[in-house]
């Protein structure tokens, strides 16, 4: 496990530094979750991305993965700050989830929030060959 930084501090993450390896990356943080820059764990199957904030969580840019959950967690128990009940989840950019264009079947995403969840952005859980992906709301 890679910690970024201590409690209370602003953190950077470049995304070409995430490496899932067969496994799923977990952001938490006791405030917010910007994503800026495109996520992309598509190189390993399977792999998942977890993001769990303490109030808001805003995708600005691209999350993809081949077929692995994606679970964005607003105003999280599970993000050590003190969550009110006012996180929300907003999505303003493509979330991919998808099956291969041969075979596999589409990931899951689940959204969480005690707050608003706004979706201005495209949510793709689709398999061309496979089970079609879900979407949680």
């Amino acid at each position: 496990m890679d910690q970024f930084a201590d409690a209370g501090t602003n953190v950077t993450i470049d995304p070409a530094t995430l490496d899932a390896a067969n496994a799923t990356v977990i952001l938490q943080a006791t405030n917010d979750i910007t994503i800026s820059d495109a996520v992309d764990l598509s190189d390993t199957t399977g792999a998942g991305f977890v993001a769990q904030a303490g109030n808001d969580i805003i995708v600005n840019a691209s999350i993809t993965t081949d077929a692995g959950v994606i679970h964005l967690e607003a105003d999280s128990p599970h993000s050590g700050g003190a969550y009110d009940g006012s996180g929300q989840v907003k999505i303003n950019a493509q979330i991919n989830t998808c099956g291969g264009a041969v075979s596999g079947d589409g990931g899951l995403v689940e959204t969480s929030s005690k707050g608003a969840l706004s979706v201005t952005g495209r949510v793709d859980a689709s398999a061309p060959n496979g089970q079609l992906g879900i979407f949680l709301l």
